[in-house]
């Protein structure tokens, strides 16, 4: 998709297991990615689940994914 459109791209369900492939192909394409997931708060805060949750979310930041729920103005 070198050189193509670009679109801004929202993913619901972007940390579960097919989601996180999907997030990845996005970000390897050059779109603009989104991921609307729960805060960290809301998840179970036994170990494997918020390690989890929290290596996820570092990677996505690492690759590029941006925004949060609250930047409206980012994903519009």
């Amino acid at each position: 998709m070198e050189g193509g459109k670009k679109w801004k791209i929202l993913f619901f369900g972007g940390t579960g297991y097919i989601g996180k492939f999907m997030v990845r192909a996005s970000v390897e394409f050059g779109h603009p990615t989104f991921v609307y997931a729960r805060p960290l708060s809301h998840l179970p805060t036994v170990p494997p689940a918020s390690s989890y949750a929290n290596s996820l979310r570092d990677e996505f930041r690492g690759i590029g994914v941006t925004g949060e729920l609250e930047e409206h103005e980012k994903m519009v």
